[in-house]
């Protein structure tokens, strides 16, 4: 991505869930580079497009997800471990990321579905290749040692698109509109304003 700016779909552990995760993290072992992302920008990514920082895709993209159904999914969290990478890409400083993996989830896998119709739809298309449910908690990690993690509950109720952009070591990301299960859609000003040109 030469950007290193994306339109990020995902869910985002509410704040039970990064405490759990936070737990985990401590009570494991870490090479000395080590680095960990920050509990708030912790993610499961379903799609994301280059963008270029220029939220040009935004608001159609916007438009689509509104007809994504979203539920709240009972997922748990019972993995941990490294995934190794034989070269490093440009969004991946370090040869390994350490992972939190959910259990298998139809409503997740239709969920992700959904977003590849909304993005289709939207006429634009995933950067996302062989798309793995995980949500990174560190990189650089090779050789970190991980106690048994006690399976971590989350209740996922909320699809959110973000502005992310890639600091050198994780993503940092801006809230850009939240779809719940409830129905409700929280758009950001930005993205409204651009709504209402298209209308």
């Amino acid at each position: 991505m030469p950007s290193g700016t994306r339109l990020l779909i995902g869910l985002f552990p509410d704040a039970e869930v990064r405490s759990a995760i936070a737990m985990h993290r401590d009570q494991s072992l870490w090479p000395r580079n080590a680095h960990f992302a920050p509990l708030p920008h912790l993610h499961l990514t379903l799609g994301y497009v280059d963008d270029s920082g220029e939220l040009l895709y935004a608001p159609r993209l916007v438009a689509a997800l509104s007809e994504v159904p979203v539920r709240g999914l009972k997922l748990v969290l019972d993995q941990s471990c490294t995934w190794i990478y034989k070269e490093a890409t440009p969004t991946e400083k370090g040869k390994a990321i350490s992972v939190f993996r959910p259990a298998p989830h139809d409503g997740l896998s239709d969920l992700h579905e959904c977003v590849q119709r909304a993005l289709q739809k939207a006429e634009l298309q995933d950067d996302v290749r062989g798309w793995t449910p995980h949500i990174t908690f560190a990189r650089d990690s090779e050789r970190a040692a991980y106690p048994a993690l006690e399976p971590i509950p989350w209740l996922a109720g909320e699809l959110r698109l973000v502005r992310s952009r890639f600091d050198g070591q994780f993503f940092r990301h801006e809230p850009l509109a939240s779809f719940f299960a409830t129905g409700d859609i929280r758009i950001a000003p930005v993205i409204r304003e651009n709504l209402q040109r298209l209308c």
